[in-house]
């Protein structure tokens, strides 16, 4: 009989703690998927590369399995950089990094790459633009074949620093960069006997890296479990 009276108590102050709109919109928050914009990571920052720097890592970023991923990059300078057929950006793998890390020169860790980006900069003709120099950069983080999460790495470089001092005439630069994971990639991949347009449609941009995808909804369902336990 208490146990019973207690157990009513119980569901009243539910029922005045939460109306019914208010439950639905807690359980939307965790089934429903976002309808917003996709935005995309966006990480950005100040380097000078010098004999002894003559790399600078910009970000690391995981894709799904079967996922094309896709960067965009925009460096900036106030100065012309002199010497821009050595500039280079460099993409690596995880299955690359430990090597990257254990090689001693910037001649040896850019064979190790898997991307290579040569820059280019033009000048902008914007007298509002801070930067005068700027190169844009944009390509695909395709790894559609893989069956498991990849890291890639962004590397910035100018390894003819190491052979010819010149550091009183490198740049400040600074950087963008924009990243997307697809975490609709599995589908494609499943869909890989289907047309390309057809592949297209289960493309799913987030810019959540591919370690973080679903931390939303277990941030969502801690929100509700915690309401829920303060109400009662």
């Amino acid at each position: 009989m208490a146990a019973s009276c207690c157990l009513r108590c119980v569901y009243r102050r539910f029922q005045a703690a939460f109306s019914a709109p208010f439950l639905f919109f807690l359980l939307a928050l965790i089934v429903l998927p976002p309808t917003s914009r996709i935005d995309a990571k966006t990480v950005s920052g100040d380097f000078q590369l010098s004999g002894v720097h003559s790399e600078a890592v910009l970000t690391s970023f995981a894709i799904s399995p079967y996922g094309r991923g896709w960067m965009g990059i925009t460096l900036s300078s106030k100065e012309m950089y002199e010497m821009e057929q050595s500039l280079k950006i460099h993409l690596f793998q995880d299955t690359q990094w430990s090597a990257f890390q254990r090689a001693l020169l910037c001649t040896d860790r850019k064979k190790l790459a898997i991307e290579t980006l040569n820059v280019e900069f033009h000048h902008s003709e914007h007298e509002e633009e801070s930067y005068q120099w700027m190169a844009n950069f944009g390509m695909a983080l395709d790894q559609h074949t893989e069956p498991r999460t990849h890291y890639w790495y962004v590397v910035v470089d100018d390894c003819s620093l190491e052979q010819v001092y010149r550091d009183s005439s490198i740049p400040k630069l600074h950087y963008k960069v924009q990243l997307w994971n697809d975490v609709g990639g599995n589908v494609m991949h499943e869909l890989s006997g289907s047309s390309e347009r057809e592949a297209e449609k289960n493309v799913q941009l987030t810019h959540l890296s591919a370690d973080e995808v679903g931390l939303s909804s277990i941030h969502a369902a801690t929100l509700v479990i915690s309401v829920l336990i303060t109400a009662l």
